[in-house]
């Protein structure tokens, strides 16, 4: 052969390897792009899912505990923790915990892969985390960013099959961080709802001057008998909320009845005992005001014992009336006994209402909820 043909020979062949090199390039940088994707695929699959299991909460709390739950569930981990930045930006507080079952609204200090979070431009941070003598060594801690400003954080803590955290374990939480918006969003339409229930109240109360402030009073008496009571920050704010509204319905009572200076005849006050029913039919389609609320102004003149108002044939009397019910039932008539109203200008004492209730409990009155509105008051 000449050297022309092996020259020739000698080319076609190494553009033929440098061909086939290049295909095994190709080959292996679409193989490595598509499997990108199909990670990228699963990541997205898997964030939508979590935003599409919370989709349309509006409630801060269910909100948070959902995407915690979600979360830890997904990344398969052994705690998840969401806190919010408070007023004055120097601690936190806690609005949901999964995996370890903590109390809401509990002060977390601003200290450790936190501060280093939230003091910094770091997308994440991972490291010892402690909270409420829980100590995790391998944590995961991400920004809740809204508007390019934290508004607090989300950590993960411990893979429950003893690994670190992956890339792609870190990618996705960083992803799932993002819902802080939402979280925003749902903030803000609590604030409109708040609005939008003491513009409520304020209609209730402009009915009549002996009841200005009543309700603003009633809801002061029963968050100082639940706080006495000791119980959960949620459930605190739902008593309160429950109290500012559970009269309601008086809206649908003519204000010549409600102002009317001496005793009711039979008719009108069948029309004033309505005023439970119309306020929870007026408030029971509202998805922002949750069932206790409900409750609360449904049953708030039931006695302990099952008497009073309204009777719906549920029988309900004792521990079976909601909490709610039962606490303003104690703050309401307190309210009432030691204000002016048309039926008894003359209003009694604090030591008088008092006794009052001690006199009447387990017959109108709860006797925890009396008790702890005395320590409550001091008296």
């Amino acid at each position: 052969m000449s050297k022309t043909n092996i020259k020739k020979t000698l080319s076609i062949k190494l553009k033929r390897v440098n061909a086939e090199a290049e295909i095994e390039f190709l080959h292996s940088i679409i193989e490595d792009m598509s499997r990108k994707l199909r990670g990228r695929d699963a990541e997205l699959e898997l964030l939508y899912k979590i935003i599409e299991d919370i989709a349309g909460e509006i409630d801060i709390e269910r909100f948070a505990t959902k995407i915690t739950e979600k979360t830890r569930k997904r990344l398969e981990v052994k705690a998840v923790f969401s806190m919010l930045l408070d007023e004055k930006g120097r601690n936190l507080d806690l609005i949901a915990s999964s995996g370890v079952k903590l109390r809401k609204g509990i002060k977390i200090p601003k200290d450790g892969i936190i501060k280093d979070v939230l003091d910094s431009s770091l997308l994440f941070r991972t490291g010892r985390f402690t909270i409420e003598g829980f100590s995790f060594d391998s944590s995961l801690c991400v920004p809740l960013i809204v508007q390019k400003r934290a508004i607090g954080v989300i950590i993960a803590c411990c893979k429950s099959s003893g690994r670190d955290f992956s890339d792609w374990d870190i990618r996705m939480f960083s992803n799932i961080a993002l819902v802080g918006n939402i979280i925003k969003y749902a903030i803000d339409l609590q604030k409109v709802h708040l609005q939008t229930l003491n513009v409520l109240v304020k209609n209730i109360e402009a009915k009549s001057e002996y009841t200005k402030k009543h309700s603003e009073n009633v809801a002061r008496y029963a968050v100082r008998i639940a706080k006495k009571m000791k119980l959960e920050e949620k459930m605190v704010q739902e008593i309160r909320q429950a109290a500012l509204l559970h009269d309601i319905g008086k809206i649908g009572v003519s204000d010549v009845i409600i102002n009317k200076p001496c005793c009711l005849c039979k008719e009108e006050r069948e029309n004033v005992n309505k005023h439970p029913e119309i306020g929870y039919e007026n408030i029971k389609g509202l998805d922002f005001i949750g069932e206790e609320v409900k409750n609360g102004i449904l049953y708030h003149h039931i006695d302990f014992n099952g008497g009073g108002y309204p009777s719906d044939g549920n029988a309900k009397s004792g521990k079976n009336i909601s909490l709610s019910a039962r606490i303003i039932r104690v703050a309401d008539s307190y309210e009432a006994m030691t204000s002016k109203r048309p039926y008894h200008p003359q209003k009694k004492s604090k030591k008088e209402a008092i006794k009052d209730l001690e006199d009447n409990k387990d017959t109108l009155y709860d006797p925890d909820v009396v008790e702890s509105f005395v320590k409550a008051l001091n008296l």
